[in-house]
């Protein structure tokens, strides 16, 4: 993330550009024109997953199946009181394609007019560059200018060998089978089940998208505590503190929930082993703040709003799953290196993708100028794995 000067601007004044701004990396996905947006009413019902069947012969429409369910309804039994207690605890459907990916809704496209947007785009041409010195000049002052000399060029190195090899490049990448195999583990189907997978609204939202996705997926959340959709929480250290708060609520009655950072400064082995423990236990679930352009690259190194960017462009998303051993695809095999599934709140990048344990560890690793430390993963634990209704 930006500091909190850039913040505001980034969040509050340059939603559209910056959003064409990670659209550099197309991933091959299904046709989506006829999917609902994020604003699109779903009608609730006790059933949480279906799959599209794609039969030519069955005139466009698409086959049912429950893959999972929350509640089972008595028809003889659907009063009004019981159906007003149901859609309390039902949960909205989500779709599935053929592969058993879940389809996720798009976000709202952007109403501003093209004059607004246009503006935008002239400000963070010209104006979002000249924080750069400033965030350099305060990164000196916490550590020393040789020192933040030396990280801009570490950061450097790292992302421009991205540029050169990008996850995108990975056969891996979304391959179907490898992400059908990963939506099968038990530390992926609580969003499924629960519905809890939606993509940030705009630039500047990854934060408390990534936050919402994982409280929806615990059962035992109420869903009134889940807090809306905004930007904010720019690092780990802020983002685990909106959680404590909404623990903090007076007379709020769920089961105690802790979160845990783990600062990508630690060993190789320890990262990998953080993400196979907390994927392991399904009372935990796990977010990862990263470097995104240590993965992806630069959309460009000669456009100076480009270059901070890929510098400092920090992103929230949660962690989905791991594959151990992905030779059964001729991948190769190489357990001290597993796949690990990120779940990008960002749509541009097509949902969950597979990258290297390796690439994800020097994505993590790499610091946030703005805070002068490495970034992080944030493990959340909570017990508890159904709640009464009132």
């Amino acid at each position: 993330m930006i500091g909190v000067d850039a913040t505001t601007l980034f969040e509050s004044q340059t939603s559209l550009f910056l959003r064409e701004e990670t659209n550099h990396v197309q991933p091959n996905r299904t046709k989506r024109s006829n999917l609902p947006s994020a604003s699109s009413p779903v009608t609730s019902m006790p059933v949480t997953a279906v799959i599209r069947d794609n039969n030519p012969s069955a005139d466009n429409s698409f086959k049912c199946r429950v893959l999972y369910s929350q509640s089972i309804v008595n028809e003889r039994t659907m009063s009004t009181d019981t159906t007003r207690n149901h859609n309390k605890a039902s949960i909205q459907l989500i779709e599935l394609d053929d592969s058993g990916i879940p389809i996720v809704p798009l976000p709202p496209q952007d109403s501003s007019s093209w004059k607004k947007q246009l503006i935008f785009k002239c400000l963070i041409y010209t104006v979002f560059p000249c924080f750069m010195p400033l965030i350099i000049f305060r990164a000196a002052k916490k550590s020393s200018l040789a020192i933040t000399v030396k990280t801009l060029k570490d950061l450097y190195k790292t992302v421009s060998e991205a540029h050169r090899a990008p996850i995108a490049s990975l056969p891996q990448y979304q391959d179907k089978m490898l992400l059908e195999k990963v939506w099968k583990q038990p530390s992926a189907t609580p969003y499924i089940s629960r519905n809890a997978l939606e993509y940030q609204q705009r630039e500047g939202y990854c934060g408390r998208s990534t936050l919402r996705n994982i409280l929806k997926s615990f059962p035992a959340f109420p869903s009134e505590l889940i807090p809306e959709a905004s930007g904010g929480a720019s690092d780990p250290e802020k983002w685990s503190k909106v959680i404590t708060d909404i623990a903090n609520t007076p007379d709020c009655k769920i089961p105690p929930i802790e979160t845990k950072i783990v600062w990508g400064d630690l060993p190789f082995e320890e990262f990998v082993d953080t993400i196979r423990k907390a994927l392991s236990d399904e009372s935990c679930r796990l977010a990862v703040n990263y470097l995104r352009p240590a993965l992806v690259g630069f959309k460009s190194k000669w456009i100076p709003v480009h270059l901070v960017l890929g510098l400092l462009g920090g992103h929230f998303s949660p962690i989905v799953g791991i594959l151990e051993n992905h030779s059964s695809h001729g991948y190769g095999s190489n357990n001290s290196d597993p796949m690990i599934a990120v779940f990008d709140v960002n749509h541009s990048y097509g949902g969950a993708y597979l990258v290297p344990a390796s690439r994800l560890y020097e994505s993590v690793k790499a610091q946030d100028l703005t805070t002068c430390k490495s970034r992080a993963l944030v493990v959340l634990r909570m017990d508890g794995n159904t709640r009464t209704l009132d």
